[in-house]
């Protein structure tokens, strides 16, 4: 939980600066996983706050396309099962789908999905209409 504490405390450059580092971006993607494995483990460590301000608040991940690539994929994955811990956070989970997408859309160069991942988000994008 120390890596949990690390990340949720740590702050981190808005994505709009182009600023955000590759580590910022790797803790980041680190907590993801722990969200998914513990979606079923142990649900209890995955308070609110941890959800929307340390995972959901910080995507897109934009300084490591490989691992922004994947955490975004499995993102969208999440959702399309309805992993109930985001279902539980619809609001931010529709923000921080919006921001991929726009970033995703305004800047193609940056490759923060891939062609899995851009197909994903459209049936994401079809889900929360």
């Amino acid at each position: 939980m120390k890596a949990v504490e690390f990340v949720f405390t740590q702050s981190y450059e808005p994505v709009d600066t182009g600023k955000r580092s590759t580590a910022e971006d790797n803790a980041v993607s680190a907590l993801a996983k722990l969200v998914y494995v513990h979606t079923a483990s142990n649900p209890a460590v995955l308070t609110p706050a941890l959800i929307n301000d340390a995972f959901l608040g910080k995507l897109p991940l934009i300084s490591d396309n490989e691992e922004g690539q994947a955490v975004h994929l499995l993102f969208a994955q999440q959702i399309i099962a309805n992993n109930a811990v985001f279902a539980a956070h619809a609001a931010e989970v529709k923000a921080a789908v919006a921001r991929i997408i726009q970033y995703a859309t305004e800047k193609p160069e940056e490759e923060i999905l891939n062609d899995e991942g851009k197909a994903a988000f459209e049936q994401v994008n079809k889900l929360l209409a």
